[in-house]
């Protein structure tokens, strides 16, 4: 009796003790995939360059005519692109930036304004590169980073902006010939402008 007792009591502490380690090796396992996840949260460059633009001068007086292109991951252009013009002397561009986590951000392109048009009557573009609900200009990511992107950018064009979300605007004097320039996103959210060749 005393050795069936010792039997059992022998063999509950190897049933807990390999419990405890299938347990462990468990949470080993998210918080990996988790770390991955954040890592790779949507397997960006340190840059990317989701949108180029070209500046001139409109043949109309305070005028600027402005064609903007917006690229995925791969450089390959995607959305459409769009021409047109605002009045005034200065764009003004502007991008949604969302958290994603502590280290990375998403840099939408959102809207387009000058000097003399309030953002509020600025021209919206962020649907310009919608793909079947998608933000193409994030093509090139893994599937389910752009699960997550899908709803971010489903919440944009619905205006439901989160805590999370914070607008970035650059502006740009009109030069007086027409020059090109590319939107350069950082992972860490900042924002940038630069003549492209």
């Amino acid at each position: 009796m005393r050795i069936r007792k010792i039997s059992w009591i022998i063999l509950t502490a190897v049933l807990v003790l390999s419990s405890c380690a299938t347990m462990n090796k468990a949470n080993s396992w998210l918080e990996s995939e988790e770390e991955r996840q954040k890592k790779d949260i949507y397997n960006l460059k340190q840059e990317i360059i989701p949108a180029r633009f070209t500046l001139a001068e409109s043949k109309r007086k305070k005028h600027f005519n402005i064609k903007i292109s917006y690229y995925d991951l791969n450089n390959n252009k995607v959305g459409k692109e769009e021409s047109f013009s605002l009045e005034g002397e200065e764009v003004f561009f502007e991008c949604i930036v969302v958290s994603l986590d502590s280290k990375s951000k998403a840099v939408f392109p959102y809207r387009v304004y000058s000097d003399v048009i309030a953002p509020a009557n600025g021209r919206v573009i962020l649907k310009s590169y919608d793909d079947n609900g998608i933000p193409a200009i994030f093509l090139g990511i893994k599937s389910r980073q752009m699960e997550s992107l899908k709803d971010i950018y489903y919440d944009l064009q619905n205006k439901d902006f989160s805590k999370n979300y914070f607008y970035s605007v650059f502006h740009i004097k009109i030069p007086k010939e027409s020059r090109k320039y590319k939107l350069v996103s950082r992972m860490k959210g900042g924002i940038e402008t630069f003549e492209d060749e």
